[in-house]
């Protein structure tokens, strides 16, 4: 009797929408699970990218090896056959044309997911030094406030992936930390002309997030915009008047008319009609 269930075809429709043998409508072979393509150097932002995108189609089992392949006598043998081929094909469009060569006849979505693990990890020591030299040189420079805040948020969210503190009790403890060390770096490398603003964060007790220290920071910068407008605007409606008042010709109460020559009649002569 159990053999006989068994064998019954058990179709995608007939699936709970949150298994994960589910395949939504939208799922094709021909989509990628990130934008930016595995090369090699870039794998930590990879990775990150694909399991989020894995993630949210409940198909991280199928790489990280929680789902292992069924018997081949099982009713799901097929459907795990089709979501582990729509995950190869995910795979496949998302690294590059020569490391697509090298895993096209991997079998299984899993295999494929150790093997560019073991392949292009390696350089994760390489690329924390470069991340740690990159913040401690970083600073604002040129940049808004807003740019470099995100540009410290990017370079300290991709080493905090990297080093990946161990799941335990004291995991909340080094994340203080480190956020605490992010909060230094970023106000270390602001502008000497924000000094007063990073004066008052340091003296708030607890010390604040980065993104309420940025939040300051960026009140701060935006004020001085408003005064500077202020100034400008005012700068140039005193240009406007002093331009208007050399335009304006003077004012005089007595007007002047210019001399006029004096015509008298011409004396009474014989040729005159006028003479008696």
């Amino acid at each position: 009797m159990l053999q006989t269930e068994m064998r019954v075809p058990i179709s995608n429709y007939t699936l709970d929408p949150g298994h994960v043998l589910y395949l939504h409508h939208s799922d094709n072979p021909g989509c990628g699970l990130t934008n930016e393509l595995l090369t090699g150097n870039n794998y930590a932002q990879w990775k990150r990218s694909c399991e989020v995108s894995l993630n949210a189609k409940n198909k991280m089992p199928f790489v990280n090896g929680d789902f292992e392949k069924p018997a081949s006598n099982s009713p799901f043998f097929p459907l795990w056959e089709r979501c582990n081929s729509m995950v190869i094909s995910w795979l496949l469009h998302s690294v590059d044309k020569d490391i697509a060569s090298s895993i096209i006849y991997t079998p299984t979505a899993a295999q494929i997911w150790k093997d560019l693990s073991q392949r292009f990890s390696f350089s994760q020591g390489t690329k924390i030094y470069h991340l740690q030299k990159e913040m401690s040189n970083l600073t604002q420079g040129n940049r808004s406030v807003s740019a470099y805040f995100t540009k410290c948020k990017q370079l300290w969210d991709e080493y905090i992936i990297l080093v990946a503190p161990c799941s335990c009790d004291s995991t909340g403890s080094a994340m203080k930390l480190i956020e605490r060390q992010q909060l230094m770096q970023c106000l270390m490398g602001l502008n000497d002309s924000y000094q007063v603003v990073r004066s008052n964060i340091l003296m708030l007790n607890p010390l604040p997030s980065v993104s309420h220290a940025s939040s300051m920071v960026l009140q701060e910068e935006q004020q001085r915009e408003i005064r500077a407008f202020s100034v400008q605007h005012t700068e140039l409606d005193s240009s406007s008047s002093a331009f208007l008042s050399l335009q304006k010709p003077p004012y005089t109460t007595s007007a002047k008319f210019p001399p006029q020559s004096f015509q008298p009649y011409p004396a009474s002569t014989s040729q005159n009609p006028w003479f008696i």
